[in-house]
C-alpha cells in the first residue's frame, strides 16, 4: 500500500467517492470545493485502487480537524502513521469510524474520546415539522442582529455558521442553528443551541425543523452529527425524522473539545 499526498487525480477520486456517500462525506466535498487552500489531502493506494483517504483541515488555527475514511484497518493504520510522521502531536480532532478507533488510540497520544452519531434525512422520507410555541424564527442577518440581544455563546456560533437561523423571544435570540456545509449533494446542519433557560420547550426541534425545510429547497439530503449521549438532541432529531446511519469516534489530541 502506498500513502501519498493527493495529486489532482487523487482529489478527483476522493470527490467521486464522497459524492456517492454524501450523508457521511459532505464535509469532504465542502473542503475540496471551498477549503482546498487550508486542507491537506492524502490517499491510500493499493493496486491503483483508492483504499482510503485523509483530510487535514487547518483553518481553525490552533487545532486541526482530521477526517480519516477507509474500508479496512490496514489503510487506517497507514494513514494514521502518516499523520503522526508529518504532524506529530499538534492539537487535533481526529474523526474515524468507531470500529477503527483503536488504531488511532494505539499510535497517538490521546487526550479524550467521544462517540457521535451521523444522522441523515432524505427529502422523500416522512418527517415532522415543528414550530416554536412562542417567538418567531428568522434568518439572522447583520442588520437585524444589531437590534437583537444575544449571549456570548450565540455570538460565537454566529461567526462559524453558514446561513444561521434563530428563534427570537422578546428581542432575544434564544435558539440558533445553521450549516457547516451546503453542497448540492447534501447540507449539514450544525451549531444547534438553545439557551439554558429555554430548554425543554421545543425550541431545539423548531430551529432544526426550519433548517431542514430550508435545506430541502436546494438538496435532497440533510445530515448532522450529534454526540451519542446527548439524549435530548438525539430524540429531537429522531422526532423530526432523522435516522442514524453511522457511529463515529471523535478523538482529541492535545485538546478536549466535545462534539
Amino acid at each position: 500500500m502506498i500513502i501519498r499526498k493527493a495529486c489532482s487525480r487523487d482529489i478527483t477520486w476522493i470527490e467521486e467517492y464522497a459524492k456517492r456517500n454524501p450523508e457521511t462525506q459532505v464535509l469532504v466535498l465542502h473542503d475540496i470545493r471551498h477549503e482546498r487552500g487550508r486542507s491537506d489531502f492524502y490517499v491510500a493506494i493499493s493496486d491503483d485502487n483508492l483504499e482510503g483517504f485523509m483530510v487535514v483541515y487547518k483553518g481553525f488555527g490552533y487545532f486541526y480537524s482530521v477526517l480519516i475514511e477507509a474500508g479496512n484497518k490496514n489503510a487506517v493504520l497507514e494513514l494514521v502513521k502518516t499523520y503522526k510522521h508529518i504532524y506529530g502531536d499538534y492539537p487535533a480532532i481526529i474523526h474515524v469510524l468507531d470500529h477503527f478507533a483503536d488504531v488511532v488510540k494505539d499510535l497517538l497520544n490521546i487526550s479524550s474520546t467521544y462517540n457521535y452519531l451521523v444522522m441523515a434525512l432524505r427529502k422523500e422520507a416522512p418527517r415532522r415539522v415543528f414550530k416554536p410555541l412562542e417567538g418567531y424564527i428568522t434568518k439572522l442577518k447583520d442588520n437585524e442582529l444589531r437590534e437583537l440581544e444575544y449571549s456570548h455563546e450565540v455570538g460565537s456560533r454566529l461567526k462559524r455558521l453558514l446561513e444561521p437561523y434563530g428563534i427570537v423571544v422578546d428581542g432575544k435570540i434564544v435558539a440558533i442553528g445553521g450549516y457547516c456545509a451546503m453542497e448540492p449533494e447534501a447540507y449539514m446542519i450544525c451549531g444547534v443551541y438553545v439557551e439554558p433557560d429555554y430548554r425543554g420547550r421545543g425550541f431545539g426541534k423548531a430551529i432544526s425543523s426550519i433548517l431542514v425545510e430550508e435545506a430541502f429547497k436546494h438538496t435532497d439530503i440533510v445530515t448532522l452529527w450529534v454526540r451519542e449521549d446527548n439524549y435530548p438532541a438525539v430524540y429531537a432529531y429522531i422526532g423530526i425524522g432523522f435516522k442514524t446511519i453511522r457511529r463515529n469516534t471523535w478523538i482529541n489530541i492535545g485538546i478536549d473539545k466535545k462534539p
